[in-house]
């Protein structure tokens, strides 16, 4: 499609990659996922519908290998483009056989690249760690991929992903002038691209925005696709006719730019309540309660998922299981409880903080079961002015310097 194409793409990648409904100006794998997958396009791209040939069939296998190590689901895009390279179209037909062997070599290098990485923890004595976090844990957590895809086609589902794709509306209307310019290879890639993204985004029942950040290598190919072919469709007789591509991408570009640079006007903090909600600004001044109370020798654990207090306050985690979710549910349960209280039992922290009962149980129901819980019950005191916190409890040691510190007698359990 030329340059112009391509600057068009670069630049609404710019654009929207910082974007912060998306949640795209954080490293998600999802960027590292983009990067492979656009590569992974260019390839298929630039063979047009000759045989990739064996040097780029490792190059795909290994950018392939790589997007599915971040994300299992990032093999779909892949599937979805290498199923419309090897299908062709009938002018390319002779070749089809060749194009088979070449997405078959690639598939060959990503089931080796993880042969490979699960070998490295076998030989180490932890495949059964490697299986659970990488597949048990995983599996549970995105759901029945059937039932997930189903639920996609829920209306208000369907209205958040046209919401979400709806500058592909653009690339649509310019289909039809790519067909009137016989470029149709081009178009059964972006098509199978759009449906592998498709699937991954709906195989999980999680539909949280950086999500949605899969779908820009092909909007962003698309509106440059678009301003090319519209420049085709209408010509360049008059002055208007010649502005008028780049009125029509303008008005998808402008109001994106304009949203992200309303955003730059926000504080940190702002910005932080923005993309996390209200209780990610309470964890920043936890923080910074914590370290006015703890000495720095002392240690705290954190019973919740705002790991971002060990961060900010600089305390290293007494714990392996940093996220408190799998504690509570899915088949790594019980085996992760019983893995977090040996290593409580050996670090002994100071200091355990949790959110506010309230909290906890709109999200955990029968939190109060758990045995980490329970043992925290034991072993710990609630703070006396625990009430004045709006989002976090703090409970010290029984028998630790900062119980001595904090009470002059125990305080009142509240767990």
């Amino acid at each position: 499609m030329g340059r112009v194409s391509g600057l068009w793409a670069a630049s609404f990648w710019s654009i929207v990659s910082l974007n912060l409904p998306l949640q795209a100006n954080q490293p998600n794998t999802e960027v590292f996922i983009n990067a492979c997958m656009i590569w992974i396009f260019v390839i298929f791209l630039g063979a047009g519908e000759q045989p990739v040939g064996y040097l780029k069939a490792l190059w795909l296998g290994a950018l392939a290998a790589l997007a599915t190590l971040f994300k299992h689901h990032a093999f779909l895009p892949f599937a979805g483009i290498s199923v419309m390279y090897v299908i062709g179209t009938a002018d390319g037909k002779r070749y089809r056989g060749r194009r088979f062997f070449g997405v078959l070599t690639a598939f060959g290098v990503i089931l080796i690249s993880w042969l490979v990485v699960g070998g490295y923890f076998w030989l180490n004595g932890r495949f059964g760690d490697f299986y659970d976090a990488v597949f048990r844990h995983n599996m549970s957590h995105a759901g029945d991929p059937i039932k997930n895809l189903i639920d996609s086609l829920e209306p208000e589902r369907m209205a958040f992903m046209f919401a979400a794709i709806l500058p592909s509306g653009l690339a649509i209307m310019a289909y039809f002038a790519g067909m009137l310019r016989r470029q149709v290879y081009p178009f059964m890639l972006m098509i199978g691209l759009v449906i592998g993204t498709d699937l991954a985004v709906a195989s999980t029942k999680w539909w949280f925005p950086h999500y949605f950040q899969l779908w820009l290598p092909g909007l962003c190919v698309m509106l440059g696709w678009s301003y090319v072919l519209l420049v085709d469709m209408f010509g360049g007789r008059t002055r208007l006719r010649r502005l008028l591509p780049a009125i029509g991408i303008g008005c998808i570009v402008l109001p994106v730019l304009a949203n992200q640079l309303l955003m730059y006007r926000l504080s940190p903090e702002q910005w932080l309540i923005r993309k996390y909600g209200v209780p990610a600004h309470y964890y920043v001044k936890q923080a910074e309660e914590i370290n006015r109370i703890l000495k720095p020798q002392e240690s705290f654990y954190h019973f919740g998922d705002e790991v971002g207090l060990y961060y900010v306050s600089k305390r290293r985690p007494p714990v392996g299981v940093f996220w408190y979710y799998p504690l509570f549910m899915g088949p790594l349960m019980e085996s992760l409880s019983k893995q977090a209280i040996g290593d409580l039992e050996r670090s002994k922290p100071d200091m355990v903080v949790t959110v506010r009962g309230d909290n906890l149980w709109r999200y955990t129901p029968r939190w109060n079961e758990n045995p980490i819980i329970i043992w925290c019950e034991k072993n710990y005191v609630p703070f006396p002015d625990n009430g004045r916190r709006e989002y976090y409890m703090l409970f010290a040691r029984r028998g630790s310097e900062l119980e001595k510190r904090v009470f002059s007698i125990g305080g009142q359990r509240v767990w």
